[in-house]
């Protein structure tokens, strides 16, 4: 039995409610990590909730699966045996090694269950009598840092410091970020590196890479980050910057957004926003860091931006029109770029 309750809210502005989830009474439903599916017909209050139950076959070293679905309409769980189109070294994998990071939705009928270090577990055709489940290795196994004794550390970090994956009209995006520490970007250098697939291609098609220190910045930005400006080139640059947290827009578009301050101790940080096809600088968002660290996950992924007459938002876990929660605060997302507002 789960020792939480869950509930699903929908934000209305008509009838807004809060609902209960049964307890299925499987062990699994108490790791939060289930896939959430409105109904498609119309405007539907309906909805599924999924999740995977992974159970492991100690004798066999191996993954069997079984698929939980919550129906609102009819108030019960059921439960689907699933097929397997996995190698057995990938139901090894699976079974010794995948950690949920988080849980990506595909289309109406697709659920991704992402292990930032080694891959994803793509659960097809939920709402069919046999759902399928598959292994998506990533393009590079793991990540290479560079310490500041030029070591080479791997995966000795939190998976969320250096990769992210997001999901936009069915492909699937991810993006890799090397660091690198060295004087020249104040300890902070990095390489950041996207690619795209879609479930239906064999393999990840690589689409930009874009070093730290090449970003071009507009000289505007000053009126936000004049700590950017570097006497010696006379320009706008990031190399000063310390990066982290890097986030990918769930919008039809190639950016990549980032947590930076300009050192640890530092009360004021910044959400930027890179355009890894052209390789500039988009947008720049001050915000409040005196309660969280650089390598603090603070921001979450939406599409909200797609609803609503602002620029780029997509990044950011948005409460309303006026504002977005994090770490249990409240902060304005207006802010001004010179005589433009960003939001």
């Amino acid at each position: 039995v789960s020792p939480c309750d869950y509930f699903v809210y929908r934000a209305a502005p008509w009838s807004p409610w809060l609902d209960l989830l049964p307890d299925p009474n499987v062990m699994s439903f108490n790791s939060k990590k289930f896939g959430l599916f409105p109904c498609r017909s119309g405007v539907s209050e309906h909805y599924n909730v999924a999740f995977l139950n992974i159970e492991w076959v100690p004798s066999d070293v191996a993954c069997q699966f079984e698929l939980y679905i919550f129906s609102s309409k009819n108030r019960k769980w059921d439960v689907k045996p699933v097929l397997q189109d996995l190698s057995r070294s990938e139901n090894h994998k699976v079974a010794l090694e995948h950690e949920i990071d988080k849980l990506i939705n595909i289309g109406h009928d697709s659920l991704c269950l992402v292990d930032l270090w080694h891959g994803i577990i793509l659960l097809e055709k939920m709402f069919d009598d046999y759902p399928v489940v598959r292994y998506m290795t990533f393009p590079k196994p793991v990540v290479y840092t560079t310490d500041a004794y030029g070591e080479t550390v791997c995966g000795e970090t939190a998976p969320e410091c250096v990769r992210d994956v997001a999901c936009c009209n069915g492909l699937i995006k991810f993006v890799d970020v090397e660091y690198c520490y060295t004087d020249e970007t104040n300890g902070n250098g990095w390489k950041a590196t996207t690619w795209n697939r879609l479930p239906s291609w064999k393999d990840w098609r690589k689409r930009f890479t874009v070093d730290k220190t090449d970003i071009l910045v507009d000289p505007s930005y000053a009126a936000v980050l004049p700590e950017l400006w570097d006497n010696n080139t006379k320009n706008m640059e990031l190399k000063r910057l310390i990066c982290s947290i890097p986030t990918l827009s769930m919008l039809d578009d190639d950016f990549l957004y980032m947590i930076t301050k300009m050192n640890e101790e530092d009360k004021n940080a910044w959400i930027i926003s890179v355009d890894m096809k052209h390789n500039t600088l988009q947008d720049v968002a001050p915000i409040s860091a005196a309660r969280f660290s650089i390598l603090s996950s603070i921001c979450h992924p939406c599409a909200i931006s797609k609803y609503l007459k602002i620029s780029w938002i997509s990044a950011i876990a948005v409460g309303d029109a006026n504002g977005y929660i994090y770490e249990g605060q409240y902060v304005s997302i207006r802010a001004c770029l010179g005589n433009r507002d960003l939001f």
